[in-house]
């Protein structure tokens, strides 16, 4: 299963995930735009940094970076298709990466293709 794949089911409550791990899952939902060092998001579920590392990896099925990444993809795909308009980079830096470059790598790695292959084609997967 693709871990955008993953994602999706997870989001969807079609696993059973530890209760503090889904209100970090929420907190990132809320709050992917903004910087989100795991300490930051293990406080706010009031968990030890690298115990809610282990946690989140073994309830999830994936490290807290990928699902923090695969959270912002998503939300860039939405505004791909839905703000033609706008820059690339602006969705970049809306959805909470630091760089460009960090941006298109993650886009790539979990959809195949680029922002701009995905905003050409103008579907959904």
């Amino acid at each position: 299963m693709k871990r955008r794949d993953l994602i999706s089911h997870l989001e969807a409550g079609g696993a059973s995930v530890h209760p503090q791990i889904r209100s970090a899952q929420q907190y990132v939902r809320e709050h992917h735009f903004e910087a989100l060092p795991l300490g930051r998001v293990a406080g706010a579920v009031h968990l030890g940094q690298y115990y809610f590392s282990r946690l989140f990896r073994r309830s999830v099925g994936l490290p807290f970076r990928d699902f923090v990444a695969g959270i912002r993809v998503e939300r860039a795909e939405k505004l791909l298709r839905a703000v033609p308009r706008r820059s690339i980079t602006e969705i970049a830096y809306a959805v909470g990466f630091g760089t460009l470059r960090s941006f298109e790598l993650q886009f790539k790695r979990l959809t195949g293709m680029t922002p701009s292959a995905y905003r050409r084609r103008g579907t959904a997967p």
